[in-house]
């Protein structure tokens, strides 16, 4: 039995809008488990990006029922912070250390958590749950993961309802059924900055178009389709040499990125948040994973491969998908560019349907896992004093 508990998130905003984008979702699925939960957010106005209804001028807001508290050198914040009383259970999210003033007044009663970034790797599973003490504190790292020995993903419990609503609805919505015919492909890209990208919108030649929210990539492929031999036909559209499209298009919601996600054919993602929803919303992808020093970033890559490969019953599907995946992520990596295109990726767009039942199976899978917000609460719940 799941029981009504206070949660204090706290979230410092570097880039890319994934932390915030992976709070906010946790966020939410705690209070539609019941939970009462407040977020402290470093700064607002990347979070707007992703939630339009964020007052920048406020220092505290309430949204969906989630108190949400500016988390900075402001004097509001700074009285909010010195006269706190902390929560029942405390989400540092991402190892972004909590304010001094905060921690001044943190007791026994709370439960103290450190959510870590996702992985792959093996060594997960025996750090996950585990117990250190810091500054006169005892803190539990909890990691998100892909089985039963980890946290799981950061998805919705009434997530097996949604539907998408079909790719008319984003074709009438961005102006793309305008341009293109109703049995074209679509793709959408929300990645960092990519050469292997921009290569492949440079010489695709098939009856496919590539949606791209604003953002890191589109002013990328801005500032390089000249070099690309990309046309800028206006502010939002754009044509390769071989007439095939890119429409760019404003930064979404959360809820709408769901659904450009849903009713495409296949997605680039990034980072953590929109790679776990491609993944819980059973969709086609690639992942552009977060670059790390000395390539550390391609280890939890091929982890994740290794995993999923299990629910890919076709090994030249596989290679594609293996080959594909290292060319996004490897700034080095020497790959043929014919190869890239010619081979893997029309290998991709003619086995899309095959490539969507692995998606299926690999959803089922990492559903059963539960909930990251469930297993948080049940986890708490036990370690109650």
């Amino acid at each position: 039995m799941i029981k009504n508990k206070t949660w204090d998130v706290f979230c410092k905003i570097i880039d890319n809008y994934g932390d915030i984008g992976v709070s906010y979702r946790l966020s939410k699925n705690l209070v539609e488990l019941n939970q009462i939960v407040r977020m402290f957010v470093s700064e607002l106005h990347s979070f707007k990006k992703i939630e339009p209804r964020i007052d920048t001028s406020k220092c505290e807001q309430i949204i969906d029922n989630i108190q949400i508290i500016l988390w900075d050198n402001s004097a509001c914040s700074v009285s909010i912070l010195d006269s706190i009383v902390p929560s029942d259970i405390i989400i540092e999210m991402f190892a972004c250390n909590l304010p001094d003033n905060y921690i001044f007044h943190i007791t026994d009663k709370s439960i103290w958590i450190n959510l870590e970034y996702l992985s792959a790797e093996d060594w997960v599973e025996e750090c996950h749950e585990k117990l250190s003490f810091s500054n006169g504190h005892f803190k539990y790292f909890f990691f998100p993961g892909f089985t039963d020995k980890t946290g799981g993903l950061n998805f919705e419990q009434n997530l097996i309802t949604k539907q998408s609503q079909g790719k008319q609805i984003i074709e009438t919505k961005y102006g793309i059924d305008k341009i293109v015919s109703r049995n074209t492909l679509c793709c959408s890209i929300f990645c960092y900055e990519n050469k292997t990208i921009l290569s492949l919108l440079a010489n695709v030649d098939e009856n496919i178009i590539f949606i791209v929210p604003e953002g890191v990539f589109s002013a990328y492929l801005m500032r390089y389709s000249e070099l690309y031999r990309i046309t800028v036909l206006d502010g939002s559209l754009m044509v390769n040499q071989f007439g095939v499209y890119i429409k760019i298009i404003p930064m979404t919601n959360q809820h709408d990125y769901d659904q450009l996600l849903m009713s495409c054919d296949l997605n680039i993602v990034r980072g953590e948040d929109s790679f776990v929803r491609a993944q819980i919303l059973s969709t086609p992808f690639f992942w552009n994973i977060y670059q790390q020093k000395y390539n550390a970033h391609l280890k939890k890559l091929d982890d994740f491969l290794e995993k999923y490969k299990v629910c890919v019953d076709d090994d030249q599907l596989f290679e594609s998908l293996v080959y594909i995946s290292n060319s996004l992520n490897t700034p080095t990596y020497e790959y043929d560019n014919s190869i890239f295109y010619k081979v893997h990726f029309i290998n991709i767009l003619q086995n899309l349907e095959k490539l969507q039942n692995s998606a299926t199976r690999w959803q089922n899978r990492i559903m059963k896992i539960g909930t990251l917000a469930r297993n948080l609460i049940l986890f708490a719940q036990s370690r109650e004093k």
